[in-house]
């Protein structure tokens, strides 16, 4: 009898389908789950590859799920009163790499002109999307929700993978990594 009890849980969990890509809900360390598909606020931080400074922008970003496609979509506004304009916004298809569940990519769908050009890209170094509108890819971040008590209350983090090229002028060719640091925004 235990032996086919065990074999009807193992059945059980090879039974479960793999997680949806790009992951959908994260486990929030107490047993249960957290879903992306809300809004968050938080802040986007560029990185420099060699010499330069860090950037830091406030943002907030919004998730989005359309079933029939199986479309997942982000809205992003970085926000930072020392910059003209002091907002600016883009619409993100949202992906995976190579169906591994937690790696997003980032497809830049439509955005203020902001993105492409002006303090945002050229001294903030936060935007440098027309580089992958010419280019035809997405930056990609490895999205984890952090349940330890060092990284509350940005749990929701995203991780750069690999550098993108941001700037203008001297710059233009700066390689930068942009790493996402997200809450609740209730």
């Amino acid at each position: 009898m235990k032996s086919i009890i065990a074999l009807t849980l193992a059945t059980a969990t090879l039974a479960q389908p793999p997680p949806h890509c790009p992951q959908l809900k994260y486990e929030d360390g107490s047993g249960g789950t957290v879903s992306l598909l809300q809004k968050w606020k938080g802040v986007v931080i560029s990185t420099p590859l060699a010499e330069g400074n860090v950037t830091q922008a406030d943002m907030t970003a919004s998730f989005a799920y359309t079933q029939s496609s199986d479309t997942l979509s982000a809205n992003v506004t970085y926000m930072d009163k020392s910059l003209t304009p002091s907002s600016c916004s883009a619409h993100f298809e949202i992906g995976c790499i190579a169906s591994t569940p937690l790696d997003y990519t980032f497809k830049l769908v439509s955005s203020d002109s902001c993105f492409t050009s002006g303090p945002w890209k050229c001294d903030a170094m936060l935007t440098g999307d027309d580089y992958q509108k010419e280019h035809h890819f997405a930056f990609g971040m490895e999205m984890n929700y952090d349940t330890s008590p060092a990284a509350q209350p940005l749990a929701l983090r995203g991780a750069p993978l690999g550098t993108f090229f941001t700037g203008c002028g001297g710059q233009a060719w700066s390689q930068r990594a942009l790493q996402y640091r997200l809450q609740l925004d209730k």
